[in-house]
């Protein structure tokens, strides 16, 4: 079960290649809350990104990062 989040989760990721990396956020319905560009990102380097989710309401979502056509798919729950 992920660790539930107050004011700002973080992200941290390696991309396998180098490319366009974002992020999105999805209710569990799917419906999209927030979106990111973080430009290009190079492969084997580490990122750490900082996320605001003050703004979206206690639940479940979906964490969803995208680098160079890859996506990995994470669970979040916001909890105060």
């Amino acid at each position: 079960n992920p660790n539930p989040a107050r004011g700002y989760i973080t992200v941290s990721f390696v991309p396998v290649r180098t490319g366009i990396s974002k992020i999105e956020i999805f209710t569990i319905n799917g419906r999209k809350v927030m979106e990111a560009d973080w430009g290009i990102c190079n492969a084997e380097s580490r990122y750490i990104k900082q996320i605001d989710v003050n703004k979206l309401v206690n639940g479940i979502y979906l964490v969803r990062i995208w680098n160079a056509g890859n996506v990995t798919n994470k669970k979040i729950v916001i909890a105060r």
